[in-house]
């Protein structure tokens, strides 16, 4: 935000805001193309029923669903759907007369639906990464405990009476070193925060470079996934993810073909 820009960056930047209503402002087909493509990346981390689970709670009450994200997770309350959202908002406040505000509210206003939709296939794969976390560190926590609490008590049947633990000096031993549910809840969500990244300009990144990359932040995560998910999940032997990842991108692919067949009447 503090980085100085030339005459060219600030027009740039000013048409990038225009640029990216223009083609996809008011559109369904946008709509729906978001609908079938951000619930993919998420299958390498969960399955269709948990994924489908969690979009059925926020169906049941959506405003309740959606604050108690933003409260376990600053990531999420502070997510765009693109970048491109704030520079709207930037245009809308630096706005020198009443047309050009009018057309910076009508953008903003065209672009609430890819905002919405977003957020609406986002925040289930958000809060399936995040339950299946905590239900794992929450059962290998148990596990711990029971298996540390089995082996103090052995421990404590063959010492001397004047040495015996009680049952709550075993209880507090077996809890040391293991993650208490602060913490537990913590790294799930971390884990769910931490998912593909958005594309970002590096380094002396200008304006005009970002402007060439605006519409590729989708491709950024497929590509992301591809090139380094796939080849670590390998060298781990973690299958199941790469074939999650792989399957979620198919279907994708297979249902943008059955929108485009559609829409071309084909």
């Amino acid at each position: 935000a503090n980085a100085a820009m030339s005459d060219l960056d600030r027009f740039v930047r000013t048409m990038r805001g225009r640029t990216a209503p223009a083609y996809l402002a008011f559109k369904t087909s946008s709509i729906l193309k978001q609908l079938v493509t951000s619930p993919a990346p998420y299958l390498q981390f969960v399955n269709p029923a948990e994924y489908t689970g969690a979009a059925l709670k926020m169906m049941k009450n959506f405003g309740e669903f959606e604050e108690m994200i933003k409260t376990k997770s600053a990531f999420m309350a502070a997510r765009r759907m693109d970048p491109i959202i704030d520079i709207l908002e930037e245009n809308a406040k630096k706005a020198v007369n009443k047309p050009a505000a009018a057309l910076s509210q009508i953008q903003k206003i065209g672009m609430a639906g890819l905002e919405w939709i977003d957020w609406a296939c986002v925040a289930p794969g958000w809060y399936a990464v995040y339950q299946k976390e905590l239900t794992r560190l929450e059962q290998e926590s148990d596990t711990q405990y029971e298996n540390a609490r089995a082996k103090l008590i052995a421990e404590n049947e063959s010492k001397p009476m004047g040495q015996k633990l009680s049952d709550e000096q075993i209880d507090m031993e077996a809890k040391k070193g293991i993650l208490d549910k602060a913490h537990i809840e913590a790294a799930a969500v971390y884990k769910a925060d931490d998912l593909a990244p958005i594309f970002r300009s590096r380094g002396k990144g200008s304006e005009v470079i970002r402007a060439l990359l605006q519409f590729q932040t989708a491709l950024n995560v497929i590509w992301q996934n591809i090139r380094y998910d796939i080849p670590y999940y390998a060298r781990q032997k973690q299958m199941k993810n790469i074939v999650g990842m792989i399957g979620g991108y198919v279907v994708a692919g297979v249902m943008l073909g059955v929108l485009a067949k559609a829409g071309s009447g084909g």
